[in-house]
């Protein structure tokens, strides 16, 4: 990264340690200052200056806030496939956003290989990737659609974390190629927040050296901890690129970034394989629907559908995917319960709208309201029961030939 003593980003200092009481002070420091600097950012004056940018960040940001809250929406109402498509929708905005203004917030951007042009259109493709995915839920399934998708993201998180590392090696090796003599100047810290564990400070060299007759100064991309690696004054052999010469420089101290790359590689791949295998059985794995329920209303005709009055379409393609093999062909039939109660012989007794009385067990007995309207499932060879569905949450819109037995 290139020497800016403006960044309020970094904290520029002289002392090479740093006691843990000085390092809480720092942070404590740094959050004030860019607290007031966003408060600067939102004044009047500055809002004036780039009238444009604000217009652009106001619209970004009231689209933030419609997709979350269309997001939310959708799934309170029941319809996830929606809600996961506005959730990719985030995604693409907002990566199309950082790929088109080629600007990044980050206070680790020094710790960035790839550039923020690269980075917006990887979010970009990544939510496109979910909607696309999410939209050939009514073709594909929901099963294939969702393990598609996850092995997309597994496969591209893996590439795009390979071709950081890979970045970072060949900038250690082969583009930083030319090696000058350096002298540390100061350090640049920054604030690091790492999962469940409190903030610290990572400390960055700057280094001043001369080539080809001007002088240059740089940060070290490679960090140490609260504490610097090389005390102000002291000489290093850094490695520069020869086209970018005042772009961060890697020093010959034993930290070149070379074999955590190759380990990154090493561990992204997993990933891509991990991918790349979920991307293979999603085309030509024996993928089962009804142990996937996802339910939409991008198809009015699709089997994982539901209906305008809010019940679920019992279509022939649910009710085939739970009876499997038990039956060549079905039956179905509607019916009511209009009577319940205890036999000395028979025990439970439940009595249909057909006038029909079934023994049941206490738990069933226990489960079917006298009231209850429901479908019935049977073999069209042996009568054999094969399953049942409230008619409160379910309604039949399939092909076969519906018995009602409700009518008084």
């Amino acid at each position: 990264m290139r020497y800016d003593p403006d960044n309020v980003n970094w904290i520029y200092d002289s002392r090479q340690f740093l006691s843990a009481d000085e390092e809480h002070g720092l942070i404590a420091h740094q959050r004030e200052q860019q607290i007031r600097n966003g408060l600067k950012q939102l004044h009047p004056k500055n809002l004036a200056a780039s009238p444009l940018q604000t217009f652009l960040s106001i619209l970004a940001l009231l689209l933030f806030l419609g997709l979350i809250a269309g997001f939310i929406v959708a799934l309170i109402m029941g319809h996830p496939a929606i809600g996961t498509m506005m959730f990719g929708a985030l995604f693409l905005i907002f990566g199309l956003i950082i790929a088109i203004s080629g600007k990044a917030e980050s206070e680790d951007s020094a710790e960035t290989a790839l550039g923020t042009r690269t980075v917006g259109v990887l979010l970009a493709l990544l939510g496109l990737m979910i909607i696309v995915s999410t939209a050939l839920i009514p073709v594909i399934g929901p099963a294939r659609a969702f393990i598609g998708l996850t092995g997309a993201v597994f496969a591209w998180g893996g590439l795009i974390f390979s071709a950081v590392s890979i970045k970072q090696m060949l900038r250690a090796r082969k583009s930083y190629g030319e090696t000058v003599p350096a002298r540390c100047i100061g350090y640049a810290r920054h604030i690091h927040h790492a999962k469940n564990s409190p903030p610290r400070l990572w400390t960055h060299e700057i280094f001043e050296y001369e080539y080809n007759g001007e002088f240059y100064q740089a940060i070290n991309p490679e960090s140490s901890g609260r504490n610097a690696m090389m005390a102000i004054g002291e000489q290093v052999d850094v490695h520069i690129h020869p086209k970018k010469p005042d772009e961060p420089v890697y020093a010959d101290d034993g930290r070149s970034p070379v074999s955590s790359s190759i380990a990154g590689i090493a561990f992204a791949s997993l990933f891509v394989i991990v991918g790349i295998g979920l991307l293979l059985f999603a085309a030509f794995g024996d993928v089962n629907d009804s142990d996937f329920k996802v339910y939409n209303r991008l198809d009015p005709k699709s089997s994982q559908s539901t209906l305008a009055n809010g019940k679920y379409a019992l279509t022939d393609a649910i009710i085939q995917s739970k009876i499997g093999d038990r039956a060549a062909d079905w039956e179905i039939a509607k019916y009511k319960i209009t009577d319940k109660y205890q036999d000395e012989e028979y025990g439970y007794v439940i009595e249909f709208s057909d006038g029909t009385l079934h023994p049941a067990s206490k738990e069933v007995w226990d489960t079917y309201k006298t009231g209850l309207v429901f479908y019935q499932l049977s073999s069209a060879e042996t009568g054999e029961y094969l399953g049942a569905y409230s008619c409160e949450t379910w309604e039949y819109t399939g092909e076969h030939t519906l018995a009602d037995y409700t009518a008084d």
